[in-house]
Formats: structure tokens, C-alpha cells, sequence
């Protein structure tokens, strides 16, 4: 038989209309057609139509809904998440105020280290650091930052201003550093007139007269951490030499300082650059 469905508008009610067909052996084609003969059974089928909810089995298709899965291509994201162990320094830390900036705002960033009420001033292609007695202003990179091969060496153009100590062996102005587990250590400090190593914490090495208040020069610290040894060069030529040494009341390693370090000395100082070939990671 041919079955045709209709619905009445407001109550949306189902009507199942049956023809029948010219000859009983053409329903009987369909499947059991004999019984589909009793009308009432064929309404029973028409329950069975409700079966076409298995056609809400086509909500399976749904489970394309797990083709959202492919969402979870959105882990390629994590991908980026390898752009964190990128590094913003291909092979050390650098700071130039030629480039407009404090060295907070570096590659890699220097920590700021004051106990004064003043602060950095950049100008004119410099910072200038200033300090009264009793107080300090530096900058300051220390582990987990830095990453130290055998051979470390320190870059950096500046100029003394002015110099007031209460001691030999400091000055308004210095490099400190210490590295490795044994906390090496060594300090260049400069003053008016002259800049020296140490021989251990209290203790002034050997000292050079060299011009350093009159402009800006360039000084180079050559670390060789396997030999224990410390070079200086000043505007290129080697100048002090010296070793390194412990102190048994250091409690932190493997850090660089630069500006007015020392509580004992203080003036005014003038930093156009400073550089050193430990890598450190950004954001670290």
C-alpha cells in the first residue's frame, strides 16, 4: 500500500491515510503484506514509524561533533608555548643608553639595587648615578639569570664624576662579580685618578693611575674562572691584573654589579654601556 502523512495546523496532530492498492498482491509485496491487510495492524506500523526516532540515532551524527575533536588541533597552540624557551639575547646581555633606555628596560634586564632616594637619570646618552654617604645605587643580574662558562668578560664604557671614600679600598664606583659554587669574587673599583683590583674583600690590590673623571673610556674585565685569574684593560690596553678569592661570610653567587656598590664610598658616576657574555634567558 501507499501511505501519504498530513498535519492539522493548530493541534498538530498526525493523520495517517492508507490507500490501498488495486490488487492485494501488490501490498503484500511490501513487507508482510497480508498482515499490513489489517487496518489496525497498520496503524500499529505507523507506531513503528515512531521507530524513525532512530533517525534521531542520526544525532549520532553528532559524534561528527567529535570532528570538534580536531579542536584539539588547537594544541598546535602549544606550539607557541615552545616560543617560551625562546631567548630575546641570542649570546649574552647587553645595554647601550645610545638606544633610549634604562638598563631595566635591557636585553637582558639589570635589576635596580638602591638604598637611596634618588634614582638613575638617563640623559645626553648616559645614565648618571648619584649617591650620598651610607648609600648605594647599582645594577645588578645574579642566578638563575646567568649562564657562566669558564671564561666570563665584562664590557663597559663609563666615566667617574666625582669620588668620596671612608676606606682604601673603595670608591664611589665599581664592577663586583662572584661565580660558581665557590663564590669567586673580585671587585674593580674606580676612583679619582685610579681604579684597582682586590686581594681579598678588605684588601686593595695593586693599583693604576689612569685618566677617569675627564671622559668616557672603555674597560674590560677578562674572568678566567678555571685559572682563578682576573684582566683589566683600559681603552685597550691591558692594565691591572689580579686573582680571584672567596669569602667565607658569602652566603650568594654568580652575580654582576655595577654602579655604586659600596656603602663606604659614594659620588657620581656616568654609564653609556655595559655588556657581558653569560647568556641569560628573558623573563627569568
Amino acid at each position: 500500500m501507499q501511505c501519504v502523512r498530513s498535519r492539522l495546523g493548530a493541534s498538530k496532530s498526525l493523520v495517517l491515510a492508507c490507500v490501498i492498492a488495486i490488487s492485494a498482491a501488490g501490498c503484500g509485496s511490501d513487507d508482510k503484506g497480508g498482515t499490513a491487510a489489517t487496518g489496525g495492524s497498520a496503524a500499529g506500523n505507523g507506531g513503528t514509524g515512531g521507530a524513525a526516532g532512530t533517525g534521531g540515532t542520526g544525532g549520532t551524527g553528532g559524534d561528527a561533533g567529535t570532528g570538534g575533536t580536531g579542536g584539539t588541533g588547537g594544541d598546535a597552540g602549544t606550539g607557541g608555548t615552545g616560543g617560551t624557551g625562546a631567548t630575546c639575547c641570542p649570546d649574552g646581555a647587553s645595554w647601550d643608553a645610545a638606544d633610549g633606555e634604562l638598563p631595566s628596560a635591557a636585553c637582558a634586564p639589570w635589576e635596580l639595587v638602591a638604598t637611596n632616594t634618588g634614582a638613575p637619570v638617563l640623559s645626553a646618552g648616559h645614565v648618571t648615578l648619584t649617591t650620598a654617604n651610607g648609600e648605594n645605587l647599582a645594577y645588578r643580574q645574579r642566578a638563575p639569570q646567568l649562564l657562566l662558562a669558564d671564561h666570563v668578560q665584562l664590557r663597559f664604557r663609563m666615566r667617574a664624576v666625582s669620588s668620596v671614600s671612608g676606606a682604601a679600598h673603595r670608591t664611589g664606583a665599581g664592577v663586583a662579580f662572584a661565580f660558581g659554587p665557590n663564590r669567586d669574587k673580585n671587585t674593580l673599583y674606580i676612583g679619582n685618578g685610579e681604579i684597582f683590583l682586590l686581594s681579598e674583600e678588605n684588601t686593595k690590590a695593586d693599583s693604576e693611575a689612569v685618566a677617569t673623571s675627564d671622559a668616557m673610556h672603555d674597560y674590560v674585565i677578562d674572568v678566567d674562572r678555571t685559572a682563578g685569574t682576573v684582566a683589566v684593560s683600559y681603552d685597550g690596553t691591558p692594565t691591572l691584573s689580579g686573582m680571584l678569592f672567596t669569602t667565607s661570610s658569602d652566603t650568594t653567587t654568580d652575580y654582576i654589579l655595577w654602579g655604586d656598590i659600596s656603602s663606604v664610598g659614594h659620588g657620581s658616576s656616568e654609564w653609556a654601556s655595559f655588556a657581558h657574555d653569560a647568556h641569560v634567558y628573558c623573563g627569568n
